[in-house]
C-alpha cells in the first residue's frame, strides 16, 4: 500500500493529541505504524511476533499470537503509547503492551 503525505501526517497528529477518540484509529494509520521503523516514529519492531486484529474495522496483520482490540487501542500500543487494561485481549496482548 502506497501512503502519501495526506495519509501519514494525520497519524502523527492523532498520536500527539491529548484526547484520542474511536474514529482516529484507522486501518491506514495502523498500516503506516506497522511498516515504519520505531526510529522514524512507527512501530515495526514492536510487531515482531503478534498478529493484530481490529475489532471495530477491517484490519488483520501479522502471523503470531493474536492481539485483539479497537483500532485506536492497537494504534496506541503499536506506537508505544499506554493502553488501558482490558482494551487489548488475546494471547499476544501482554507481550505487545509490555514493550510500551
Amino acid at each position: 500500500v502506497g501512503l502519501g503525505h495526506d495519509d501519514i501526517f494525520p497519524v502523527k497528529t492523532k498520536l500527539h493529541r491529548s484526547g484520542v477518540n474511536q474514529t482516529e484509529g484507522s486501518p491506514t494509520a495502523l498500516q503506516y505504524q506497522a511498516k515504519t521503523s520505531v526510529k522514524l516514529g512507527g512501530g515495526k519492531e514492536r510487531l515482531v511476533g503478534p498478529r493484530l486484529i481490529a475489532t471495530d474495522t477491517v484490519f488483520d496483520e501479522g502471523d503470531g499470537k493474536e492481539v485483539r482490540g479497537a483500532a485506536t487501542a492497537l494504534l496506541l500500543a503499536v506506537s508505544g503509547r499506554p493502553v488501558n487494561e482490558g482494551e487489548l485481549t488475546g494471547p499476544g496482548a501482554l507481550s505487545l503492551t509490555a514493550t510500551n
